[in-house]
């Protein structure tokens, strides 16, 4: 992996946002995905995926 980045997604027509992590490969492929903990009651839920986008775990 190569790094992390804060993503947040803001829809203008209800003035609402959401916010997650991702985690990037060597290819600049989304491979592990974390929303914020704001949206998934203080837990920290992760989300992996492989090179082809496939869900492959959870923790």
């Amino acid at each position: 992996m190569i790094g992390r980045r804060l993503v947040r997604e803001w829809d203008p027509s209800t003035d609402t946002t959401r916010i997650w992590h991702e985690t990037l490969d060597h290819d600049r492929k989304v491979r592990i995905v974390r929303p914020d903990i704001s949206f998934t009651d203080g837990k920290k839920v992760h989300y992996m995926f492989d090179g082809n986008g496939k869900l492959t775990n959870t923790w």
